[in-house]
């Protein structure tokens, strides 16, 4: 099988402007290159919803639904052969739009003149300040989490939520609508900061 190859940053230019912005990824191991258009909200709530129903690849779906180049019909061959490729496509899809583990930022990686008593967390790229919840703000994103309290219309994933109930940097919130990924990126780093660690049984291995 022949595989498509990374267009030409003219033809990238001609593609991103009939499709709007868009995300080139190549394998490194049979050098097959795709074009997938960039995630919008709408389409990020349904690969969300998918996942809780616990429907299998949600994520490989959604790449299905957003390739565009060379085309679907391409796309779609070439995951019915592939094996394990599929998967590292779709882990390259979330990197892009936020699905990079985020970590406590360093003093160096702290802006200048910012506050080094807030929590302040980077992705490597990017660092965003957050405070620390409070505990009405914890018993009900677990709530959410567990189920007991219902999710609204509308509204975002309890992670998603709490995030940015208590992010402090102005930033974020625009950086998140455009990489939605960026809750599972910086959403384990946020609890692990506030005390989401393993408590440690004493005598035991």
């Amino acid at each position: 099988m022949t595989y498509p190859k990374e267009p030409s940053e003219e033809d990238k230019i001609k593609l991103e402007a009939e499709h709007g912005p868009m995300v080139f990824l190549t394998h490194p191991g049979d050098g097959a290159c795709f074009g997938f258009k960039a995630i919008t909200r709408e389409q990020f709530d349904v690969r969300e919803a998918r996942a809780v129903r616990g429907a299998l690849g949600a994520d490989e779906r959604l790449l299905q639904e957003r390739c565009v180049w060379p085309s679907r019909d391409d796309w779609n061959k070439y995951t019915a052969q592939a094996a394990f490729e599929t998967g590292m496509f779709c882990d390259a899809y979330r990197y892009a739009f936020g699905g990079v583990k985020a970590r406590k930022a360093e003093d160096f990686e702290i802006p200048e003149g910012a506050n080094p008593a807030d929590c302040w967390l980077t992705n490597g790229t990017k660092a965003f300040a957050f405070r620390k919840p409070g505990r009405a703000e914890i018993k009900l994103w677990s709530a959410k989490i567990n189920g007991r309290v219902p999710k609204a219309k509308d509204e975002p994933g309890p992670s998603e939520a709490l995030l940015r109930a208590c992010a402090i940097s102005p930033d974020f919130q625009a950086w998140l609508d455009a990489n939605p990924f960026g809750v599972s990126g910086f959403g384990d780093a946020f609890v692990e900061s506030f005390g989401a660690s393993e408590v440690r049984v004493s005598g035991k291995q």
